[in-house]
């Protein structure tokens, strides 16, 4: 499916395949270049090169196996759209699998026909830190 004919949630849904297959390039293309990202540590990045890195560093951190969509509400516009959503998520680190359930806001803008994330936040309603501490 071409770029133009994909809809906000499908735009939002190859970002979370290209996330868990740590495909930048592929990331890169779903982005407008002034993306805000806010990551579930509460990292901010105002810049698609800011945002790279964060994104890279959770890379080399962790791995992350997304489940489908619990629920997604949106509210589109001609040339903006807004999606909140809630999914299962894996982190996986040291060989060991955590399943927690992440909340998170997806805005996209509508450019020449091409949805592109332009802000993208989400949150894990427990502690990030404890999710990634080894297992005793």
């Amino acid at each position: 499916m071409e770029r133009k004919d994909m809809s906000a949630m499908e735009i939002l849904e190859a970002y979370f395949e290209a996330y868990r297959n740590r495909d930048l390039e592929t990331i890169a293309t779903l982005c407008g270049g002034d993306i805000t990202y806010v990551s579930p540590e509460g990292l901010v990045a105002e810049d698609f090169e800011g945002f790279s890195r964060l994104i890279r560093a959770e890379f080399n951190s962790f791995g992350v196996l997304y489940e489908p969509l619990l629920w997604q509400s949106s509210i589109e516009k001609s040339s903006e759209c807004l999606l909140l959503w809630k999914r299962g998520v894996k982190l996986a680190r040291n060989a060991a699998f955590r399943r927690v359930e992440i909340q998170g806001s997806t805005l996209l803008i509508k450019s020449k026909g091409i949805w592109k994330i332009v802000c993208i936040q989400y949150f894990v309603p427990v502690s990030f830190k404890s999710l990634l501490s080894k297992k005793k």
